[in-house]
């Protein structure tokens, strides 16, 4: 079977990240109609469904990533962690990561830059809901992994080993910073057939995930991919780097 992977499981981009597709409809409360909806909101997957993609891939003998977010950021910046904030969620994968069907991989503290995650009324916030920039403080990418391989752990009883890093956005420098916490950094150009839990929730989601663990040779890409409801990850071109930022990550609670 080819590497499997399933991204943003307690994502907040899921409701902050909003824009319309074409990118020039993204104005208000259009972005999230139906037909123009680029991203979020979305809600959370259930437990069932998370049950029952696990099982789809236990029944084939194999396994696969599902890449987790650390933190739920809310309005305010305060920071939930994953099993805090989904506790059904959280138990449902831990049962299959416990019959060695899921790898957890760790995909960020944040998943966006915390202050700047909130929609805009005009254009699109898409840029914000990235993680690794260059230009943000080393130190402060030093606190996202460490804090977030902590809660992680403490959740599994194991700290993940891979790093995905969100939108596929990272500095030169954090092979080096992932490395001294034991993580090794999931390459966009990797073999992989890579998913978003958003996937799941459009019709016909979880019937298609099952269609291509039964037949080695489907595939997402080609028709499917084209739709306006399916996500191309960074469709529109490559994700511009953003001028630094201040912004305070500790804590609220």
């Amino acid at each position: 079977m080819r590497p499997l992977r399933v991204d943003d499981f307690g994502s907040c981009s899921k409701a902050y990240e909003q824009y319309a597709s074409p990118f020039w409809a993204s104005v208000g409360p259009l972005k999230r109609l139906y037909g123009l909806k680029g991203w979020g909101p979305y809600h959370e997957l259930d437990p069932w469904l998370i049950e029952a993609l696990c099982a789809s891939v236990d029944a084939t003998g194999g396994s696969f990533t599902v890449a987790v977010t650390a933190c739920w950021v809310k309005r305010d910046g305060t920071m939930v962690p994953y099993p805090e904030k989904f506790p059904e969620q959280a138990a449902t994968i831990k049962r299959w990561v416990d019959r060695g069907t899921v790898e957890v991989a760790n995909h960020g503290l944040t998943h966006c830059v915390v202050g700047k995650h909130l929609p805009r009324f005009w254009g699109h916030n898409r840029t914000w809901h990235r993680e690794f920039y260059a230009d943000l403080p080393r130190d402060l990418m030093v606190e996202h992994l460490w804090w977030s391989q902590s809660i992680l752990r403490d959740w599994l009883g194991v700290a993940p080993a891979t790093l995905v890093p969100p939108g596929s956005v990272w500095r030169t420098d954090l092979d080096g910073i992932a490395a001294t916490l034991g993580l090794t950094v999931w390459r966009p150009e990797w073999p992989c057939e890579a998913w978003h839990d958003r996937d799941f929730l459009i019709p016909g989601g979880l019937e298609r995930w099952q269609m291509m663990l039964a037949d080695e040779t489907f595939t997402t890409c080609g028709e499917w991919s084209k739709t306006p409801r399916f996500h191309v990850e960074n469709r529109g071109g490559p994700v511009t780097i953003v001028p630094s930022v201040t912004v305070d990550f500790r804590s609220k609670q």
